[in-house]
């Protein structure tokens, strides 16, 4: 490998890390507002369930 290669997987490593400090030092700051948005998206997305139907007919799969 080059040092332009490794520069930019450092570049990329470290756009990562950083993003996810951002993201974890936010679910710190707000961990009540969190949980609620996980709570409503889960009773949000539960009627789904009703609908849904398993295809296990190789024909229809592919």
């Amino acid at each position: 490998m080059t040092d332009t290669d490794k520069e930019g997987e450092t570049k990329f490593e470290d756009f990562f890390a950083h993003a996810f400090h951002r993201y974890g030092m936010f679910i710190a700051r707000h961990p009540k507002a969190i949980i609620w948005f996980s709570i409503i998206l889960t009773i949000c997305t539960l009627p789904g369930f009703a609908f849904l139907k398993l295809n296990l007919d190789l024909f229809k799969l592919f």
